[in-house]
């Protein structure tokens, strides 16, 4: 090897340890503050409308099952509408809702902005809206109360610093996104200029691919992919793990066992378990604390209905591998977060102290 080669892979060297840096000052900017300790009691008998974008969707429905189990604490009607990827589900939901006028509406996984008219209505007949997913940012927007997401910056970079720890050490990478959810976009942009800082990697695609018809397309597009990048495509990177749950078959078909997956987004239940079981290329998927955003979900809509501010309460992006896996204790990703003690201790302060008292 020539001086000049060494000099080059010195300096590949320093860059991938340099970004490595930067990956990990990310995700400790991205760590959770701690539950919130205070805010009004439960607002009982309340009639809430949970719309959920696609409920085959594995983070939309987790988040919708918890929000239910929440709602019941608090003495809701909780009614939830699966709208199977369909905008007019969304809209003809949203409509009937300014009939029925509920006390507060829950967008499930999709942009609250494509509804914007409709939302000032139910605003304006003093409907409360919170949202999962539901805009590119946490907090507080234009169209709802808040918006309940972890950082999709930080989940971006988290996920694609996976790429320099799982499979090829060089090679090229995919993103499969989905253009119709602008937190989608986010990420994307944010894995693509990733990848493109990663010295021994190259983006060889991004493919807008429909996560409603992910399943349909996946197996086509896997051999399209494969005849065109052939062993060059060493990583698939997607903002969601339903991407994946058609590709371990389809990639084995053809030999491609090899092509890691990593997901960048919510962490649903069939996501973790391929993680967890090593049966499938996909070998990460950076999730959310979805059952503790399920009760942060009500505890948001709890604090619209008393009239009081949102919380500013972030959740911690988790990073799912077969080794965190093995660390669990009780096999819940969220063992350690005790949001259920804690958001029913400010719903029900007096029944807290009472227990506190008790010997």
């Amino acid at each position: 090897m020539n001086k000049l080669s060494i000099f080059v892979n010195q300096q590949a060297r320093i860059l991938e340890t340099v970004f490595k840096l930067f990956m990990t000052s990310c995700l400790l900017a991205s760590v959770a503050k701690a539950l919130p300790d205070n805010g009004p009691q439960a607002q009982p008998n309340k009639k809430i409308l949970f719309i959920a974008s696609n409920l085959r969707n594995g983070g939309v429905k987790s988040v919708s099952e918890s929000f239910k189990q929440a709602g019941h604490h608090l003495k809701w009607q909780v009614d939830i509408a699966d709208c199977g990827g369909q905008k007019s589900c969304v809209l003809s939901n949203l409509k009937k809702a300014l009939k029925d006028v509920p006390d507060g509406i829950v967008l499930g996984g999709f942009d609250g902005a494509d509804f914007r008219d409709t939302l000032k209505k139910a605003r304006k007949k003093s409907v409360k809206v919170v949202g999962w997913h539901a805009a590119a940012k946490s907090g507080p927007t234009s169209d709802m109360f808040t918006n309940i997401t972890t950082d999709p910056i930080a989940v971006a970079h988290t996920a694609a610093a996976q790429v320099l720890n799982y499979g090829a050490k060089t090679g090229g990478v995919i993103i499969l996104t989905d253009r119709d959810y602008s937190i989608a976009t986010t990420k994307t942009l944010a894995m693509k200029k990733a990848i493109e800082a990663m010295p021994n990697f190259k983006l060889i695609a991004v493919e807008d691919v429909a996560i409603a018809h992910a399943d349909k397309e996946i197996p086509h597009l896997i051999k399209a992919w494969n005849q065109r990048y052939g062993k060059s495509w060493t990583h698939t990177l997607a903002i969601n793990d339903l991407y994946f749950d058609m590709m371990a078959p389809s990639l084995k078909a053809i030999h491609r066992e090899d092509v890691v997956g990593i997901a960048a987004g919510d962490g649903s239940v069939d996501g973790i378990a391929r993680v967890d079981a090593l049966k499938s290329p996909q070998l990460v998927t950076v999730a959310e604390p979805l059952q503790t955003q399920g009760w942060q979900l009500a505890d948001e809509l709890n604090r619209a209905l008393a009239g009081e501010p949102a919380s500013d309460y972030k959740t911690q992006v988790l990073v799912i591998s077969k080794t965190y896996m093995d660390g669990l204790k009780s096999g819940d990703i969220e063992e350690s977060i005790p949001y259920q003690s804690s958001y029913l201790k400010i719903w029900y302060p007096d029944t807290a102290k009472e227990k506190t008292l008790s010997p």
